[in-house]
């Protein structure tokens, strides 16, 4: 009778410590689609009106999560490259501010399924890029590449962080 006794006992306690190691992974985010690829953005000064901003808005981007773990987005910065000919590689010329925001990514319960969590109406600010941009002649700097890393961590407080990042154009209009 002790046997069974000690043998359950030894059980639960199997049980409980491989439980106890079961690790959550890191969320597995994707854009599904984003809107829209590019913006055409005018010099400053030679606008008139007051209501125009520095700031690039994006209708939407859906983000989508691969691996079933719920995510929660932190939020988004942007950086900035000068576009070159083809086969050489983009010149870094700065990094904004980090966007501060928190939305819900729910994942799906299997690989099936598909759950996808859109953030509508964000904004980049692109003034000093529009402004170097137009400080140039046409023929040397006609678009900037606008890198944008989406960040956040997993929905469980594990610490599990994820970024995903997207590549949107500015195209200059003389």
């Amino acid at each position: 009778m002790k046997r069974i006794y000690l043998f359950i006992v030894v059980s639960i306690i199997l049980v409980f410590s491989l439980l106890s190691c079961y690790e959550i992974a890191a969320p597995e985010v994707q854009i599904w689609w984003t809107s829209p690829l590019a913006w055409d953005v005018y010099q400053f000064d030679l606008l008139f009106d007051s209501s125009y901003t520095s700031d690039v808005r994006a209708d939407s981007v859906t983000f989508w999560v691969r691996n079933g773990v719920d995510a929660k987005l932190l939020g988004y910065y942007a950086e900035f490259y000068q576009v070159t000919r083809i086969g050489e590689e983009n010149i870094f010329l700065y990094q904004g501010l980090p966007y501060p925001l928190e939305l819900n990514l729910r994942a799906a319960p299997s690989r099936k399924d598909t759950v996808r969590t859109s953030l509508f109406n964000w904004s980049i600010h692109v003034r000093e890029a529009v402004e170097e941009m137009y400080g140039k002649p046409e023929t040397e700097w006609q678009s900037i590449l606008v890198r944008v890393h989406f960040f956040g961590e997993d929905a469980y407080g594990e610490g599990k962080e994820f970024n995903v990042t997207h590549d949107y154009t500015l195209i200059r209009i003389d």
